[in-house]
């Protein structure tokens, strides 16, 4: 019975072929013509989508074809990783992290530093491996949080994927994707846990081997991250997220034809500082002085970078008249000072708004950005004419902001005047004679600047003199001579109001470059402090002499010779460049001093009996004295031969270097200004 079905089903399969050959030719072109149709058909039906077609017939979804190949653009340029060190890069960077609160443990948002290396493995695939140290305090207590944790990263060059490969490029976005270990300790408790984490990297590209990159993340931690979880079930998990900045440095690049994305500058400002304190802005006002480099990335953006100083007064202690004894009424401002760095994103305002606003002369822009250095504040006590003196040493950080009134007068240089404010944020620590005050707060810093810009990158015509020989010629060695004069300031607890006098400097210099990049220097010279304090002095009525504390007025001549050697910062940033009209260098080496003469005489707010003879004993010291000298020297040339600069300096001094009671001793420092000319020895 089977064999008699399976031989039915033989013969139904084979009917169409037998019928097809019994039947002849005529049916052989019936089925071909059925063929033809059908296939017909078919490429009718496979081109009406291209027509026709409605994504919501279909059950289209775009998303399984946003990555074909057909939706990317080509490399702009071919990419290449031929060695182990191309595209090898070394990263630093700093940042805020904060942990979600579980429990009861709630922790401040803290600071997040980190270091680490990567490398492409492939034109859109990057690894590093990232080591970062963090730090985060309790809310409400002095309990801190330290994170240590070590994690490797892989990068998916989204940008590079859909828009091609182009170093060139300004911006470029990446994802992070890591895995890390981190161990956690809060007072002596340690923990470990591993976390996963997850960011989007926009970096910006400064040159062809620097970049700068800032990365949201978010982070998932098991037991232990936040170091309080330990033995709880691994159930447990933390969540933490922030925001990190970083600058990369690439060794090698091989797409090294492309240029630098932007032109670089210096600049130097100085001006006024006030601060928002008790007493009264105009009482609080002092010095205030910056010097910086900047690097265009864009037409209307760049970044730049500043180191400077600045003081005022923060504190007024006045005391009343005691008639008895001659004092009048004596009034004293306690300093603060200020040594800073800061980082900061300029943006030119008017090329957004307008679109020839490049060529205009006037300029508006607008920079933001980090400020942290170290203050100096100091307190002081006068009721009973004696000296004490408190003194608040710490770091401090904050947001910085200013606003930049600019007026090119000429092909790269700028003179603007700039408003800014600065948010000073640090806590006291809690130890005496401190533990009176506030635990943390935040002081505001006002500036008023004025400035002048120099550009590093705009190619200025060479002297008159000069015009028919410089051509490409080689470095020659020269010499040059040099006279300036200005003022100082020395680094002081605070002042009296009194007649203290203005300090002055007046220098002569030799120069000779010996190198393109290198030169020595050696400067010597008078430096005259003045300064008013309560010391002791001598009255003489009827040949008897009395002795008293009071206000003085002491002048101070010192001598100073300077060897400095010198590094020419325009020929080492941009190369040799005979034409060159501006050039901007730094010097440093020791600086020997010796005093030349000490006078000083009683203020004429002191209370003296009339026909009386006042003097002050004055002690001279004629050792001398070694300490460390460091400047800035910006130079214009006028013609081949004579020139014109402004220079900023810092002395550093030992502690016998001057003996007023109002110098802070750690050690001795000292900020110079000065303006002078120049004349090249050929």
């Amino acid at each position: 019975m089977k064999r008699i079905w399976l031989y039915i089903l033989l013969f139904s399969l084979s009917l169409p072929l037998y019928a097809s050959i019994t039947v002849g030719e005529g049916t052989l072109i019936a089925v071909s013509d059925t063929l033809d149709n059908s296939v017909k058909k078919t490429e009718s039906r496979d081109k009406k989508p291209a027509k026709v077609y409605k994504a919501e017939n279909y059950g289209f979804d775009a998303n399984k074809y946003a990555f074909q190949k057909r939706y990317r653009q080509p490399d702009k340029v071919k990419y290449s990783n031929s060695s182990l060190l191309s595209h090898l890069y070394f990263t630093v960077g700093a940042g805020v992290e904060a942990i979600s609160e579980r429990s009861n443990y709630n922790y401040d948002p803290g600071y997040l530093f980190s270091i680490g290396v990567g490398k492409d493995i492939a034109k859109n695939h990057a690894l590093s491996v990232v080591f970062r140290k963090a730090g985060n305090k309790m809310n409400g207590s002095d309990v801190k949080l330290e994170r240590h944790s070590l994690q490797l990263n892989h990068h998916f060059h989204l940008t590079r994927y859909f828009l091609g490969y182009n170093p060139a490029r300004l911006l470029d976005i990446s994802s992070s994707l890591g895995v890390g270990y981190q161990s956690a300790e809060v007072q002596g408790h340690s923990s470990g846990s591993l976390f996963a984490m997850l960011g989007l990297r926009n970096t910006v590209r400064l040159n062809n081997n620097i970049h700068l990159a800032f990365e949201p993340f978010v982070a998932i931690g098991n037991t232990g991250y936040n170091g309080m979880l330990q033995g709880a079930s691994a159930r447990n998990y933390n969540v933490s997220y922030g925001l990190g900045l970083s600058m990369n440095y690439t060794l090698k690049n091989e797409q090294g034809s492309y240029a630098n994305g932007g032109k670089g500058y210096m600049f130097v400002e100085g001006g006024l500082q006030a601060l928002d304190s008790d007493i009264s802005l105009s009482e609080t006002l002092g010095q205030y002085f910056s010097v910086g480099y900047g690097r265009r990335i864009s037409d209307n953006l760049a970044l730049q970078g500043a180191f400077g100083y600045s003081n005022g007064n923060w504190e007024c202690v006045k005391t009343v008249a005691d008639l008895s004894v001659g004092h009048p009424a004596y009034t004293y401002y306690s300093k603060v000072q200020y040594m800073f760095a800061r980082a900061e994103l300029a943006v030119d305002l008017l090329p957004i708004i307008f679109r020839n606003a490049g060529d205009y002369r006037f300029a508006l822009g607008i920079s933001g950005g980090y400020e942290y250095g170290f203050q100096w504040k100091y307190s002081h006590d006068i009721y009973s004419l004696q000296y004490i003196s408190e003194q608040i040493s710490c770091t401090y950080g904050g947001f910085t902001g200013a606003m930049q009134l600019k007026w090119r007068f000429s092909n790269g240089k700028s003179l603007y005047l700039s408003p800014r404010l600065t948010l000073v944020n640090f806590t006291v620590p809690y130890k005496k004679p401190y533990d009176y005050l506030k635990k943390a707060y935040t002081d505001k810093r006002f500036t008023l600047a004025l400035g002048m810009e120099f550009s590093l990158d705009a190619k200025s015509k060479a002297p008159a003199e000069d015009e028919n020989n410089v051509g490409n010629r080689e470095f020659q060695p020269a010499m040059s001579v040099s006279a300036s004069a200005g003022s100082n300031y020395l680094f002081e607890r605070g002042h009296y109001e009194g007649d203290a006098g203005f300090n002055k400097n007046l220098f002569l210099a030799f120069d000779y470059d010996f190198h393109k990049y290198f030169g020595a220097r050696f400067k010597l010279g008078v430096i005259n402090h003045n300064s008013s304090y309560i010391r002791s002095y001598v009255e003489a009525v009827d040949n008897e002499r009395y002795v008293y504390n009071g206000l003085c007025n002491v002048s101070t001549d010192v001598f100073a010779t300077i060897l400095a050697g010198k590094v020419n910062l325009t020929n080492l940033l941009r190369g040799y460049d005979p034409n060159n009209r501006m050039n901007v260098s730094f010097s440093a080496g020791p600086i020997f001093t010796t005093q030349l003469s000490v006078d000083g005489k009683v203020d004429d707010g002191e209370l003296t009996l009339p026909g009386s003879q006042v003097y002050v004993n004055c002690i001279k010291n004629s050792n001398w004295l070694l300490g460390v000298h460091g400047a800035l020297n910006l130079g214009y040339s006028v013609s081949s031969n004579f020139g014109i600069f402004g220079e900023m300096s810092v002395n550093i001094h030992k502690n016998e270097y001057m003996g007023g009671a109002n110098l802070d001793f750690n050690p001795v420092r000292s900020l110079n200004v000065e303006f002078g000319v120049s004349y090249k020895i050929k």
